[in-house]
């Protein structure tokens, strides 16, 4: 299912709404940051070039919580540029996120989203200090939602979510999401439950002799199982997913387990293997939603991702600190593209990274951060390779 974890907010929508305002907040921030790479541009191994990059961002931030409206807005602009270049010119980007859900009835809601950000091929870890393989998109989500409490212990909930997404002034693939899920609580501690989500993508018309996607519907089912007991939590999902491309029929399994060991209240331990039927349009809109900046594949098409990480996360009232490592496989069935004759099992893919990242808390307007990531990408056919600190 496509992801709703970021935070921005049709605004338009919030002022045209009156509503008592229970609490609402504003306020400003500002963020100076340097990053110092082996591989500014995200180059292929053996054209690796080092580099440092410096950033001012400064912003405006906001939150409204009423009975009828509950929203919230971030906006950025971000000036960059390449230190260890005298004669590189600064660049400037404004990024905007914002969320409003319309609290219609207990059960009903109507959400409206929209998020501007920058998104980058899939090669690299940092963000360019140019706009040569980056660009800019634009997404933007409505939709009603219920949930329904059957009892104390079951609920069902359904959704239906429509994606409309734009770069450089050209219309992208449109997206319309319906998903419903059931679980039910058990006496023992376990929940059990099944989740049915559709994707239908509409691909937008192209000039006569230019080769276009194909229009595709993505359906998944699966069946799920969580259960909390002392320090530990359990997930286990597993079903199928089919894609319907033109004639032809894909179909791949979705699956997943993760657990989570806590430790302390504020520190745990989490692990998780996963593999899902996915293509770029969903990827690259779930990592821009969920993160403000997107990773794009390198390849239109259908692939089989085979995921794993392992997570150590602290979170202290002064003192912040997350490590990990993860992994990620790619292995393509088919491109989209009519009358496309590339192999498609060229664009199959591993991509390893690790990160550390420290949070110290200053006062309570004033913090710092450190940063170390790592990313390689190493392709399974072709003499491709990426590696980035």
């Amino acid at each position: 299912m496509i992801a709703r974890h970021f935070t921005l907010t049709a605004l338009a929508a919030s002022l045209l709404v009156v509503v008592p305002v229970f609490a609402l907040d504003l306020g400003l921030e500002a963020e100076l940051r340097l990053e110092s790479t082996d591989n500014v541009g995200g180059s292929n191994i053996g054209t690796e070039e080092d580099g440092q990059l410096g950033y001012l961002l400064l912003g405006v931030y906001g939150e409204q919580r009423g009975r009828l409206l509950q929203g919230g807005f971030s906006g950025e602009i971000e000036t960059r540029r390449l230190l260890s270049d005298s004669d590189a010119e600064p660049s400037t980007l404004s990024n905007f996120y914002g969320a409003a859900n319309l609290l219609l009835s207990p059960s009903f809601s109507w959400y409206f989203g929209d998020v501007l950000g920058t998104v980058r091929s899939g090669d690299g870890i940092l963000s360019l200090d140019n706009d040569e393989n980056t660009v800019r998109r634009n997404v933007f989500v409505t939709g009603p939602s219920f949930n329904f409490d059957i009892d104390s212990f079951s609920q069902i909930s359904a959704e239906l979510l429509y994606f409309n997404q734009s770069e450089d002034d050209r219309d992208l693939a449109q997206l319309y999401n319906a998903s419903f899920d059931w679980r039910q609580d058990t006496d023992g501690g376990n929940t059990f439950g099944i989740s049915i989500n559709d994707i239908y993508t509409d691909e937008p018309e192209s000039d006569v002799g230019e080769t276009v996607d194909s229009d595709n519907n993505r359906l998944s089912a699966s069946a799920f199982w969580e259960r909390s007991r002392n320090r530990l939590t359990w997930f286990a999902s597993a079903g199928a997913t089919r894609y319907d491309v033109d004639e032809a029929t894909i179909n791949g399994a979705n699956a997943e387990f993760r657990v989570t060991r806590q430790f302390t209240a504020i520190s745990d331990l989490s692990f998780s293997i996963g593999t899902d039927l996915t293509d770029e349009n969903i990827s690259t809109i779930n990592s821009l939603l969920a993160d403000g900046e997107g990773v794009e594949p390198e390849a239109a098409g259908v692939f089989q991702q085979h995921s794993a990480s392992l997570i150590y996360r602290y979170g202290g009232a002064q003192l912040a600190f997350e490590t990990g490592v993860r992994a990620a496989d790619q292995q393509y069935q088919t491109l989209t593209e009519l009358g496309s004759t590339v192999d498609p099992t060229l664009d199959d893919n591993l991509t390893l990274s690790a990160f550390a990242v420290a949070s110290r808390r200053f006062s309570p307007r004033i913090s710092g951060d450190f940063e170390l990531l790592y990313e390689n990408q190493q392709y399974d056919n072709i003499a491709d390779e990426s590696d980035s600190v």
